[in-house]
């Protein structure tokens, strides 16, 4: 059997420019600008070489840029300092001409590598699915007393260029400290990380320092003087070193590196997830589901668990309690004995996202357009709800005990089942107990600033209660009535079975069919675009193809007076294809060439639905700079 998976076509490019290296000393500070003159920076030239440029702006943090993005100008610029014999830029060193590499802001000699250490995997245990005690018997604990301080927004510094981007943000689980992670790909091959520590009580940074080499921040420690940091580099098995940082003050020193996962091979070694736990230990989490506790100090093996692979599993706040899925069951671990204290039966959660809500008392699931609450005592489920028209990018925090931010913008009130609010402006979102934390958007030209709120906003819970007082808020619900539509199918054989299929369906979440009635469940097939479609062959060589492939879109709406209300659809072409012995991939695919009507059959129908405004929400806010409003 031979698998191929789609992908998108690409190319890769690789110019080289060999300059000799120069380096200049005591620049006046100048403007430079890019090549399009929408972007600029006052800083001091520094030194060239290979190609890119270093300049030190005026807060002394150095920058770099390739030479070939800088603006005419500036370039002329730069050769003519590479043509000047009498080079007034030298400096005392005996070899003027050696750019210093990249190391950590503070840092002491020999901090700038961490100490590469080998996995202990000598006494671990491997844990098994099976609960102790055969039921489900959680026991919740007293959550985290309410941190005495408001956590306050912090500004955090400009991006040093245009080619940084955020890699990562996390914040301790007492709410004092966090860290946001930034990665520019120059100088290559290494690129550099700079991280940058914020101390929320006070509100401001208490340090920025930049590393060799792309690595993107996954935990913070309690006290915010550890920070576990993973290798971000791309490709399958680029993301597979884990290393602990160590912070104090404005000094930033690496400790040990290891493999988390050295036996597994591509794709299936790399870190997914992590979390600082106390006593200097950390849980981990690889892309294939492989769960393992540490003692950090040793990197010592503890135990490992193996769970739904892609999935980032729960912490509950007393970190305590890890709620994961597997796949086909949705579970509680005790940390602290290694032992499952309850599975039971779920849904198919691809990629899956779980939090608990601040008290610990509820978890919640979120996967793909799919939400789930349950109970964590009992595991008995609470709300569900369809997320259509929200994007939740597997992103999940609690705000209170009664709403969730899902894609770190979309808020979500779980007793009402309402898309409440949504959220702009921010590129991160993270949860401090009661707290919102969010990242905003900043440039090397402005700055950002995490931003801390109290979510849902008094004005906001204000709007919900006049929604929720008027009789037609839900357009769908128990004792509704609905009017079937399927004039839209191309087959009319296909037409009746349809119809039957989701008057069933309707029937299920309690409502009627009728005919008189603003609110129709509307069944179509489309005749889509001849699409290019590329598919890389695995499991036997590499290699990748682009076909022709017939679109057909097999869809289904809810239309309310004449508005779409929700809606889901489906296509013909196929994003993963496992082909027969002898089977060609032109045959397979000529043969998928037709509308899809067994989505009709499997599609799932929301049990709620707001009446259609244009917006998934009832209202938004926008994340600024002077908070969110």
């Amino acid at each position: 059997m031979r698998n191929v998976l789609s992908a998108s076509r690409f190319g890769l490019v690789i110019l080289g420019l060999f300059l000799v290296g120069t380096t200049a000393q005591g620049q006046d500070l100048r403007t430079w600008k890019d090549g399009s003159g929408k972007f600029s920076i006052k800083a001091k030239f520094v030194s060239i070489e290979n190609g890119t440029l270093t300049l030190a702006r005026e807060d002394g943090e150095e920058v770099e840029i390739e030479l070939k993005k800088l603006s005419p100008a500036d370039q002329k610029y730069v050769a003519d300092l590479e043509k000047d014999k009498d080079n007034p830029f030298k400096s005392s060193r005996s070899d003027p001409f050696k750019t210093k590499k990249p190391g950590m802001a503070g840092s002491k000699p020999g901090s700038s590598e961490a100490r590469p250490v080998n996995a202990d995997w000598s006494d671990a245990r491997m844990l098994t699915l099976a609960p102790e005690k055969g039921d489900w018997a959680v026991t919740v604990g007293s959550p985290p007393e309410a941190p005495a301080f408001k956590a306050r927004g912090v500004g955090i510094p400009t991006k040093t260029n245009f080619f940084e981007r955020i890699k990562g943000m996390v914040a301790s689980a007492d709410g004092k400290h966090a860290a946001v992670g930034y990665n520019t790909d120059e100088p290559r091959p290494l690129g550099v990380t700079r991280l940058v520590m914020v101390d929320l009580e006070k509100g401001k940074t208490v340090g920025s320092a930049t590393s060799p080499g792309l690595l993107a921040p996954l935990a913070l420690s309690d006290d915010g003087t550890q920070v576990l940091m993973k290798r971000d580099e791309f490709g399958f098995g680029k993301s597979d070193r884990l290393e602990v940082w160590s912070v104090n003050g404005s000094a930033i020193t690496k400790g040990i590196s290891f493999f988390p996962y050295d036996d597994a091979q591509n794709g299936d070694r790399d870190i997914k997830w992590a979390a600082c736990l106390p006593g200097d230990r950390a849980l981990t989490l690889s892309n294939k589901g492989k769960l393992v506790l540490w003692n950090l100090a040793s990197a010592k093996a503890v135990y490992s668990l193996v769970i739904q692979d892609g999935t980032t599993p729960g912490l509950s706040p007393d970190r305590k309690l890890l709620a994961f899925t597997t796949g086909k069951e949705l579970g509680i671990l005790d940390i602290e004995a290694g032992a499952v204290l309850g599975l039971k039966e779920a849904a198919n959660t691809p990629f899956a996202a779980l939090a608990f809500s601040p008290s610990g008392q509820k978890f919640a699931v979120v996967a793909m357009d799919k939400l789930w609450a349950f109970d964590t005592a009992t595991g008995a489920m609470k709300t569900e709800m369809l997320l259509t028209g929200t994007y939740t990018n597997n992103e999940l925090q609690w705000t209170d005990e009664d709403h969730v931010l899902v894609g770190h913008q979309f808020l979500l009130d779980l007793p009402n089942q309402v898309k409440l609010w949504h959220y702009q402006g921010a590129e991160r979102a993270s949860a401090i107990g009661s707290t919102t934390l969010f990242l905003l958007q900043n440039n090397h030209q402005s700055p950002g600033a995490l931003i801390a709120a109290q979510l849902p906003q008094p004005a906001v819970k204000t709007v919900l209660t006049r929604a929720m007082a008027d009789p037609n808020f839900f357009v769908l619900k128990a004792g509704s009535t609905v009017r079937v539509s399927v004039n839209g199918l191309s087959d009319a054989g296909q037409q009746g079975p349809v119809a039957d299929a989701l008057a069933a369906k309707l029937g299920a979440i309690g409502a009627r069919i009728g005919q008189e009635t603003p609110l129709e469940l509307v069944a179509t097939t489309e005749v889509g675009k001849q699409r290019e479609i590329s598919y890389r062959t695995i499991g036997r060589g590499f290699g990748v193809r682009t076909y022709k492939v017939q679109e057909y879109i097999s869809r289904v709406k809810f239309v309310y007076q004449g508005k779409v209300a929700w809606e889901s659809s489906s296509y013909n072409i196929p994003h993963f294809v496992s082909l027969k012995e002898g089977q060609t991939m032109e045959a397979y695919l000529k043969e998928q060439e037709k509308p899809n009507y067994d989505f009709f059959k499997r599609v799932e129908l929301p049990k709620l639905l707001q009446r259609p405004t244009g917006t998934p929400t009832l209202g938004s806010s926008q994340v600024s700079l002077t908070g969110v409003r």
